[in-house]
């Protein structure tokens, strides 16, 4: 979306991996997400929610994960 201070992106994101190894499930745990963008002439910043599911289908030796969220900002110049 752009307007007179520059231009707006929202994007929305998600993995999941599913399958099954015989006796070492690694396979990460569901994440989605949103990101905010913003362009202003030389200036680029984002801010980025990503929520991490908790993981609790582990292999031998492995420990179960909680949830988690995970805030990044950044700007660019």
């Amino acid at each position: 979306m752009e307007n007179h201070r520059g231009m707006d992106d929202l994007s929305l994101f998600s993995d999941c991996t599913r399958g099954q190894f015989a006796g070492v499930p690694r396979m990460p745990p569901l994440r989605f997400g949103l990101q905010l963008d913003r362009i202003n002439d030389d200036w680029i910043s984002n801010l980025r929610l990503t929520r991490g599911e908790a993981h609790h289908r582990t292999g031998d030796n492995d420990t179960a994960t909680d949830g988690y969220l995970l805030l990044n900002l950044s700007t660019q110049y």
